[in-house]
């Protein structure tokens, strides 16, 4: 008998008849483990991110399709933990020059989410052309907020 490997997750479908896969548990747990490794701070430096998304929807600049909460955590998350300590100002400065090096070097095509099975950009999740946008949004905020 062959050993057969599979990964326990979910499937539904959107309200425009597209299958989603998911895998909550695997998600939860690689999250709370970057949680503990970050002292907290990954999860408040997920809602500031969230937050920032939000105020730039409402003021026009991406839109509400660009940046979606699951693809920020998922962003976040492969953001090494020692970009996470300090004050929300350093943390995003830090954070956001790490994402701007991994996109300028293509990182994102290769990035796996929490999950450890979908990939972060593909043609059926997160394209890089949002991912472009949403960074290009991010750096305009960096401006606003100079150390």
């Amino acid at each position: 008998v062959e050993k057969q490997n599979f990964q326990e997750g979910m499937y539904f479908i959107t309200n425009d008849g597209k299958f989603v896969r998911n895998f909550p548990k695997q998600h939860c747990d690689a999250l709370t483990t970057k949680s503990k490794a970050t002292n907290g701070s990954f999860k408040e430096t997920v809602r500031m991110f969230k937050n920032i998304r939000d105020d730039l929807i409402d003021r026009g600049i991406i839109n509400e399709g660009t940046a979606r909460s699951y693809f920020i955590e998922n962003m976040l998350f492969r953001v090494p933990d020692m970009h996470f300590p300090g004050a929300y100002t350093f943390r995003f400065h830090s954070i956001l020059g790490h994402l701007i090096l991994m996109y300028n070097t293509k990182q994102f095509e290769q990035l796996i989410c929490a999950n450890g099975i979908d990939k972060l950009c593909s043609d059926s999740s997160w394209n890089v052309e949002n991912v472009r946008q949403f960074l290009t949004a991010l750096t305009k905020v960096r401006y606003e907020t100079e150390l």
